[in-house]
């Protein structure tokens, strides 16, 4: 016979396999086109679109925002953060 402690173990296992599943599913069937879509957009985007995007930092992943950011300094009047220069 199972003891208290296995039985609570092994529905913890269970349910947290089904959550990190439901995460995993969660990535790739929302998330990931999100990304794909904004990456799609970032590319076309204007200076003027860009700047108002990248002030509000909003964006599906780290990989647009580094893309927004390229785009970004190459723009005419590009932001502090772009020259290069340390403290």
């Amino acid at each position: 016979m199972m003891t208290p402690i296995f039985i609570v173990a092994i529905i913890f296992l269970v349910l947290g396999s089904a959550l990190a599943g439901f995460v995993v599913l969660h990535k790739q069937t929302v998330i990931k086109p999100l990304e794909i879509a904004e990456h799609d957009a970032v590319e076309k985007m204007s200076c003027e679109e860009l700047r108002s995007k990248h002030e509000s930092g909003q964006y599906w992943s780290f990989n647009n925002w580094k893309l927004g950011n390229t785009k970004i300094c190459g723009c005419p009047n590009p932001p502090p953060q772009c020259s290069g220069g340390g403290h």
